[in-house]
């Protein structure tokens, strides 16, 4: 193991090898065996922190703290319900999220392709759109057009 993961090791969960990941526990004990002078650095460093952890005694927070903490936590499935996240609980997230705006354009659209269409057509008759819609102005030229 190199010297740069043991210092990440030691600065991540302490001196003792105990406290590390089992998957690098062991490699990680012998390279301790004889440790190089940056590592010896380090041990250095954080012993006094490793002692004050063990030392310290555990910490025990009131019922209603902890409660009131959990209660808080994002993600809780009251909160996700509340904000009107429904469509969640029967879909996946992302396949949820994806409907959710596919929905939205589609309203969207809609809306203002209704509403621009209302606009431009309520003054004109309806053979008159028609024509407006082929790109002809009048009804002689489309006519015309069609005759040549």
């Amino acid at each position: 193991m190199k010297d740069d993961r043991i210092i990440q090791l030691i600065e991540a969960y302490g001196t003792d090898p105990e406290a590390w990941p089992a998957s690098e526990r062991d490699a990680g004990a012998a390279a301790l065996v004889t440790p190089s002078a940056d590592v010896q650095a380090a041990i250095a460093a954080y012993a006094p922190l490793d002692t004050l952890f063990t030392d310290m005694a555990p910490i025990e927070a009131p019922d209603h703290l902890i409660g009131a903490i959990l209660d808080t936590a994002p993600g809780r499935p009251a909160e996700r319900h509340a904000q009107g996240d429904w469509l969640s609980t029967f879909l996946p997230k992302r396949l949820a999220g994806q409907l959710t705006a596919a929905a939205a354009s589609l309203v969207l659209g809609l809306g203002i392709g209704l509403g621009t269409a209302t606009a431009e057509t309520e003054d004109l008759g309806s053979d008159a759109a028609i024509y407006s819609a082929l790109g002809v102005s009048t009804p002689s030229l489309l006519f015309e057009e069609a005759s040549e």
